[in-house]
């Protein structure tokens, strides 16, 4: 009787490339999966900041002395929108403008009230996506977008002395 060796086939020589197949196939649902994780992630800190800059423009506008004073509208409403302003300027300049507005403060409702002779703000801060170009692209695959991105963003608040 002939002394054989028993070899099993080799498993690696029928797959060859099936490992770098699945790879191209899955590479790109997982580098979609983490910029949508990055892109919610910003989405998430710009809302937390808005409503945070809506909280100090409230408590900043607050502290304008609303007796006897003829222009404390047009002051709570610079006050408030220079404070916003300031909360969010690690922000790009385009979109902190987007945000805040130019000088007339048009992106910032302001709703000063005097409730039995003491001062009450309401602070509201917008950031249209859909109006002003969000400088994180998104991308359309086949009427897919991906990240889908909500239309706005809205911090408010509101303070009483």
């Amino acid at each position: 009787m002939k002394n054989r060796i028993f070899r099993p086939a080799r498993s690696g020589s029928r797959q060859t490339g099936a490992a770098a197949i699945e790879f191209a196939l899955v590479l790109p649902v997982l580098l979609f999966l983490i910029y949508g994780v990055v892109v919610y992630g910003y989405l998430f800190i710009v809302q937390s900041s808005m409503t945070f800059a809506a909280q100090e423009a409230a408590q900043s506008a607050v502290a304008v002395e609303p007796l006897d004073n003829p222009t404390y509208d047009t002051m709570v409403r610079q006050r408030s929108q220079q404070t916003a302003a300031q909360v969010l300027s690690w922000l790009p300049t385009a979109q902190r403008d987007a945000i805040v507005g130019d000088s007339t403060g048009s992106s910032v409702t302001v709703t000063p009230l005097i409730i039995n002779q003491q001062p009450y703000v309401q602070v509201q801060l917008t950031y249209d996506i859909a109006a002003n170009n969000f400088f994180i692209p998104a991308f359309n695959l086949g009427g897919l977008q991906i990240p889908p991105l909500p239309d706005r963003l809205v911090g408010a608040s509101s303070a009483i002395l």
